[in-house]
């Protein structure tokens, strides 16, 4: 009965295995995305892609809308006021008696754009103390600290982005 050992321990003891053991090469095959099957096979592809279409979140004027974020204002089920305001400036007043402002939905070009605004100004509020107290780094200056703070609320907006991104694609 032959015994095995892993490619390394032949390598490192070449003298003490060499009369005993020879190495057999072993081939694998690893499946790989395939990035041209739209083109390969493209019937194959339009029924996949037919079976992972989001359903069309349009209100009436035709824009993307995200019924659970539309509640949540409505409803004020965010930590803190949401208004929406005809405005050339969303906001998030800090503070007692804090509260977002956001343009009207109709002011924005698209949806999307209305909700990655929306989300960006939830996510200040997400740092006030008392609410869901994100992690401030007290050894940084001023500066620094609003620097980290904005980084954090674009990446909100960027990920809402994606994410309508890919229900679109």
């Amino acid at each position: 009965m032959a015994s095995r050992i892993h490619g390394d321990v032949y390598v490192r003891f070449r003298g003490r295995y060499a009369e005993t053991c020879r190495r057999k090469a072993v081939r694998r095959c690893i499946p790989s995305l395939q990035t041209n099957y739209p083109e390969v096979q493209p019937e194959k592809w339009e029924k996949l892609k037919s079976q992972f279409v989001p359903p069309a979140l349009k209100d009436e004027q035709g824009m993307y809308t995200m019924p659970l974020l539309d509640a949540l204002i409505r409803e004020r089920q965010w930590i803190c006021p949401i208004y929406p305001r005809e405005s050339d400036s969303a906001y998030y007043r800090r503070g007692e008696g804090c509260h977002i402002i956001v343009p009207l939905k109709g002011q924005f070009d698209t949806g999307e754009s209305f909700y990655s605004t929306l989300l960006h100004e939830m996510a200040h509020s997400t740092g006030e103390v008392g609410h869901l107290e994100r992690e401030k780094v007290l050894e940084y200056d001023e500066d620094q600290e609003f620097l980290k703070y904005s980084l954090h609320n674009e990446q909100t907006g960027f990920f809402q982005d994606l994410k309508s991104y890919l229900h679109e694609h």
